[in-house]
């Protein structure tokens, strides 16, 4: 098994790796809300594309979903990179061979999702939603973004398991999969439960930031009703995903009470988002985004802990890993990162304007 999951013995790194997993762990959780408000809502909206006869909240969830979700996509791409970087420097040794199994699939995947920006952004002038470069822009954008969720959950999945990699490797898998790992299922649809939470979320924040939004109050009902019961979902999975963890795993997130936090957060974002929805109050929406954001860190904190519990013990052994402190270019890439946040979040703003004067 050595020589598919070699690597590096005593490289330095320029600080502790808890700073790397922790800025792993956050920069994730932010790649992760783009991506589930850009899978929620294609899937939401393709549903209510075939829904548009029933009444104007459907048109009106397909308008705010086609025209969202070409920024949604770039935002994805751009918010990827950094995680990918920060998990090859943590996890470097059982990333690279997992993401080597698929990889063939990831390069397809990657092609297709570039073709499908340049025919996402020919669609996002159109307001008809009857035609049919609509229909197929959200079905696209469901498929290639279903696909990315079940490569990476495969990914994830097989780095929880060296063996099973190692059989892909020798050719003695049938594939590159990991659906024989009882794990794989829950991942997968707690990814798929937490992408229709902030689908849903998505519709609801669009009609409550836009007053000028057709059968506003209908469309932010369906929102939070929704984010409700896909909440809801998320809690029931999370514990199927549990059951499923080696003990060891198991214990180690039961006694640090990461999974009550988790709930917790679902308890306070889904009355407080609730509550400003009932009395049209933005200040206090915006105060219920920020357990929700939690949701999905803790989300994040949970796989971490059962990804250190699979592969330190007898694949990586991050206590030989040699820190030479570098405070120069430490300073200068927490520097660069909250440039690039705050610049994103300005760009995010003008969009956002630019979409309501149009």
């Amino acid at each position: 098994m050595d020589r598919f999951f070699a690597g590096p013995a005593g490289y330095p790194v320029p600080a502790d790796m808890g700073l790397f997993k922790f800025l792993m762990m956050v920069t994730a959780s932010a790649h992760l809300v783009f991506f589930y408000f850009l899978f929620g809502a294609a899937l939401i909206g393709l549903f209510h594309f075939f829904r548009q006869n029933s009444g104007g909240v459907s048109r009106q969830i397909v308008v705010s979903t086609t025209r969202l979700i070409p920024a949604l996509f770039t935002f994805t791409v751009v918010t990827a990179l950094l995680p990918l970087f920060l998990t090859q420097v943590v996890y470097g040794q059982a990333l690279y061979p997992a993401v080597i199994a698929h990889g063939t699939q990831w390069l397809v995947a990657g092609v297709l999702a570039l073709a499908l920006y340049v025919y996402l952004r020919i669609c996002s002038g159109r307001s008809d939603t009857s035609g049919q470069p609509i229909w197929i822009a959200l079905a696209l954008t469901t498929v290639i973004a279903g696909w990315f969720s079940w490569l990476v959950t495969n990914t994830s999945s097989l780095m929880l398991s060296p063996s099973a990699v190692q059989s892909v490797l020798l050719g003695e898998a049938a594939g590159p999969y990991s659906h024989g790992l009882s794990i794989f299922l829950p991942s997968w649809f707690w990814f798929i439960s937490h992408s229709l939470m902030g689908g849903f979320l998505l519709i609801n924040t669009v009609a409550m930031f836009n007053e000028q939004t057709e059968d506003r109050d209908a469309v932010m009902e369906h929102g939070f009703y929704g984010f409700t019961v896909s909440a809801v979902l998320a809690i029931l999975l999370m514990f199927w995903w549990l059951l499923m963890l080696p003990q060891t795993s198991y214990d180690r997130i039961i006694d640090g009470h990461i999974f009550l936090i988790y709930i917790t957060s679902v308890v306070f974002a889904v009355p407080i988002i609730v509550l400003a929805n009932k009395i049209h109050e933005k200040g206090i929406f915006v105060a219920g985004l920020v357990p929700a954001f939690f949701i999905i860190v803790m989300q994040q904190w949970m796989a971490m802990i059962a990804t250190d519990d699979a592969l330190i013990p007898g694949l990586i052994n991050h206590d030989q890993i040699t820190v030479q402190p570098d405070y120069g270019n430490l300073f200068l890439f927490v520097f660069l990162l909250v440039v690039g946040i705050w610049y994103a979040t300005h760009l995010a703003g003008q969009y956002v304007k630019f979409k309501k004067s149009n």
